[in-house]
């Protein structure tokens, strides 16, 4: 599958290694460019294991179910299935990335409505793609199950879709603080970090400079740090300017 010439643009700074913020309007292909950054990194990185981050407060999103490794029916032909909106989001992601990826590497999907399962743990280290709602991960960073536990540095690629989402006290807030927390301590390896948004918002600001604010701490520091603890967040070095012909699109770093 082919990438447009706006989908390179956005994804050259990651392809580099580079932590940052895809932000692409809706219907643009975010996903696709996410899942070209997985297979690249999957096919360069010694150990790579990417997770993809799906928000469970996202609006549904109906699309067709993913490949074998997904769990639960088909709702083409079971009629009477209702799914909830994480359920099928991470199951169309996951369609995504497998026309990308193709067969040659395993991924599966989990969201807490699909029923029972094995431990995040343990499916985690089977798979090399995962794709999953947020809250599954955090109980999993925080279980003492051996089954179920896993380390945010297990990971070589996080993906956050709809990462406008991380602030104030949400579970993708909660996940990048352990993040940077690592961070500071000097922990490697570490994850490198994609963020997908279509739409960063305004935090609720009522002013043009409340805004601005708004989107540089969700583009630059895109956590809540404790009280006691300082970081100066540095200015936005690479501020990636799309090409006149490209849709209303750009890029800008998570925290390096």
């Amino acid at each position: 599958m082919e990438l447009r010439p706006y989908q390179w643009e956005v994804i050259m700074p990651a392809l580099e290694g580079k932590n940052i913020i895809i932000w692409l309007p809706t219907g643009s292909g975010k996903t696709r460019a996410a899942a070209y950054l997985a297979k690249r990194h999957l096919e360069t990185v010694e150990g790579a294991k990417v997770v993809v981050l799906v928000n469970r407060n996202s609006a549904m999103s109906w699309g067709s179910p993913c490949s074998p490794y997904s769990p639960g029916p088909d709702p083409a032909s079971s009629p009477h299935l209702i799914l909830h909106p994480q359920v099928h989001l991470v199951t169309q992601h996951c369609e995504e990335f497998s026309n990308m990826l193709g067969k040659r590497w395993t991924i599966t999907t989990l969201s807490g409505d699909m029923g029972p399962r094995a431990g995040f743990g343990h499916v985690a280290r089977r798979h090399d793609l995962l794709i999953c709602t947020a809250e599954l991960l955090q109980k999993a960073l925080t279980s003492l199950e051996e089954g179920e536990h896993v380390e945010l540095n297990a990971f070589s690629l996080l993906v956050v879709d709809e990462c406008h989402h991380t602030h104030k006290d949400t579970v993708y807030n909660v996940i990048l603080s352990q993040y940077l927390e690592l961070k500071l301590r000097r922990t490697r390896p570490l994850p490198q970090v994609l963020g997908l948004t279509a739409s960063p918002g305004t935090g609720g600001a009522s002013t043009l400079d409340g805004a601005i604010d708004h989107v540089l701490q969700v583009s630059l520091a895109p956590v809540t740090l404790p009280p006691e603890t300082s970081l100066t967040c540095p200015a936005l070095h690479h501020a990636h300017q799309p090409s006149p012909d490209s849709p209303r699109q750009g890029s800008s770093r998570f925290p390096t």
